[in-house]
C-alpha cells in the first residue's frame, strides 16, 4: 500500500506542476497567494508530501478550477491521499 500511495501522490504532484506551468505561474506566487512555505509546496509537486483538503480548495481559489482539480484527483484512482 505504501508503494500505491507514493505513485498517487507523484500523479497528483505532477498534475499540479503542470497545471500550474500552463498557467505561467511561478511556484513562489502559488506559495505567496497559500500562504504555506515553498519547501511544502515543491514537496507536493515532487510527489513527497499530501495535501489536506483545506489546500486543495485553497489552490482551486487561486490558480486551478474546481473542475480541474476534481479531474486531478480522479485521474488517480481512489481519490485524494490526506
Amino acid at each position: 500500500m505504501g508503494e500505491r500511495r507514493n505513485l498517487d501522490l507523484y500523479i497528483i504532484g505532477n498534475n499540479i506542476r503542470d497545471l500550474r506551468e500552463q498557467k505561467q505561474l511561478t511556484q513562489m506566487k502559488v506559495v505567496n497567494d497559500l500562504g504555506i512555505s515553498y519547501t511544502h509546496y515543491a514537496k507536493i509537486e515532487e510527489g513527497m508530501r499530501s495535501m489536506i483538503v483545506f489546500t486543495t480548495e485553497q489552490m482551486a481559489d487561486i490558480h486551478l478550477t474546481p473542475e480541474v482539480v476534481v479531474l486531478v484527483l480522479r485521474q488517480v484512482s481512489g481519490g485524494l491521499v490526506i
